[in-house]
């Protein structure tokens, strides 16, 4: 009975050794953003700031296809402003006008530049705002590269 009860002590060491062996402390680092309910600007596709952008190039028009993504916008007070923070381009690295694409931004059709714009009145229901963006084209034409950019607004509330 001895020999049994040493045995069953002995494996339920080894069980219970072995036991806190196999346990594993995972932990995730969680977080949620909540939008204040009288104000926001959300993007419909927040993948889309995620990645890089790729401006498609269409070989019949010899030109870049436009970008467009859309902005859910809700202000209770009043409507939106919107600006650019820099001069939208792309640019290949260099200096040289020939190495710089100018892009065109428009938000709900207007067409942003660093000048603060209203581009909706009312926005006290939530609206969608298109986002386009296009490349324009160089006097003496597009010239062959990579180029880089980033497009950086500012949505500004506008009250009624």
């Amino acid at each position: 009975m001895r020999k049994i009860m040493q045995l069953f002590i002995t494996c339920l060491a080894l069980l219970m050794a072995g036991r806190a062996l196999a346990d594993e402390q995972v932990s995730y680092e969680v977080y949620v953003d909540i939008p204040v309910a009288q104000f926001y600007v959300l993007p419909v596709n927040p993948a889309v700031f995620i990645q890089l952008q790729h401006l498609q190039w269409d070989f019949r028009s010899k030109s870049f296809k436009p970008f467009l993504t859309r902005f859910n916008v809700l202000n209770s007070s009043g409507g939106f402003n919107a600006r650019l923070v820099n001069p939208a381009v792309l640019q290949r690295g260099f200096d040289h006008p020939r190495d710089i694409i100018a892009l065109q931004v428009r938000l709900n059709n207007v067409l942003l530049n660093t000048t603060s714009q209203q581009v909706v009145a009312n926005a006290n229901t939530q609206v969608q705002l298109p986002l386009y963006i296009t490349a324009v084209q160089p006097a003496e034409g597009y010239s062959p590269g990579k180029y880089l950019g980033s497009v950086e607004l500012i949505f500004e509330a506008s009250t009624f």
